[in-house]
């Protein structure tokens, strides 16, 4: 990417998000409400909250191991946009979490890292 491209790609994050470049954000995580993702990678930090994550879905995506595997099936996957919108409307309108039960089975895995949540 160009430098021009690198700038434009973080506007357009930064127009429809937060972009958070300083490293602690588990504060980030504790204040929010839901994520929403098309990684793994906040995954298994997340998981101490104890909040809903709707993750977008790829048609290819495979999981690099079982732990993330585990912690993603305990979150809302979305494959489209229909999906999303569903999801969207159950977890965020409708304030509901019908897989928060679930999740908090395997909270115990996350004890060493719950500190301040």
């Amino acid at each position: 990417m160009t430098e021009q491209g690198i700038n434009n790609y973080f506007d357009e994050w930064q127009n429809i998000g937060i972009i958070y470049e300083y490293g602690h954000y588990f504060d980030l995580f504790k204040n929010s409400d839901f994520m929403i993702t098309d990684s793994a990678s906040f995954l298994l930090e997340y998981y101490p909250t104890q909040k809903p994550v709707i993750r977008l879905m790829s048609k290819t995506y495979t999981y690099n191991n079982a732990l993330t595997e585990m912690v993603a099936g305990n979150y809302y996957q979305v494959h489209n946009i229909d999906e999303l919108k569903n999801t969207l409307k159950i977890v965020i309108e409708d304030k509901q979490d019908p897989v928060k039960k679930q999740r908090l089975k395997y909270i115990n895995l996350f004890q060493p890292f719950l500190y301040g949540f």
